[in-house]
C-alpha cells in the first residue's frame, strides 16, 4: 500500500487533522525505526509544530514512544527520539473502537429523531368556542 493510501484511510477513519494521519502513517511504514522530530518533519512534509502537536497527541495514547535523547556531539539540547510504542494491530483495533461507539451513538440518535418525526402525534379535541363553552349563545 502506498503511504498516500494509508494517510487517505487513516484521515478517513478519524485520525485527524490530516498532519495527525501523516505522522502516524510515517510510524506505521518504518515500524521499528527511531526517527527525530526534524526527520519527522522533513519525511512527511510538515512543520514543527504539526509534528508536536501529532507526537503529543500519539505519546499520550501511548501509539508512541519518546525514547531516552541522543547524547549531542556538540552543544545545544539533546535529540529526542520517537518509535512505534505498540503493534500497528492495536492501533487499528483502538480505531475500530472508536467507529463502532460512533456508529453506535449515531444509530440511537437516529432512533430518537424517528421517534420525534414518524410517531404519530396526539389527536387534540377541538374546544369549542368560549361563548359555546359558557353557554352564552
Amino acid at each position: 500500500m502506498t503511504a498516500t493510501k494509508l494517510v487517505e484511510l487513516l484521515f478517513a477513519c478519524g485520525i485527524a487533522p490530516l498532519p495527525r494521519a501523516k505522522v502516524l502513517a510515517h510510524f506505521i511504514e518504518k515500524r521499528g525505526v527511531e526517527v527525530t522530530s526534524r526527520e519527522l518533519e522533513r519525511a512527511v512534509d510538515l512543520r514543527q509544530p504539526e509534528v508536536s502537536l501529532a507526537l503529543s497527541a500519539f505519546t499520550e495514547r501511548k501509539w508512541v514512544t519518546e525514547l531516552k535523547p541522543k547524547t549531542a556531539e556538540t552543544k545545544g539540547r539533546p535529540t529526542k527520539l520517537y518509535i512505534l510504542g505498540v503493534p500497528a494491530e492495536t492501533i487499528y483495533q483502538s480505531i475500530a473502537k472508536g467507529i463502532e461507539k460512533d456508529f453506535k451513538e449515531k444509530t440511537g440518535l437516529l432512533e430518537q429523531l424517528r421517534a420525534a418525526m414518524i410517531s404519530p402525534k396526539p389527536v387534540v379535541k377541538e374546544q369549542a368556542p368560549r361563548e359555546q363553552q359558557l353557554n352564552l349563545v
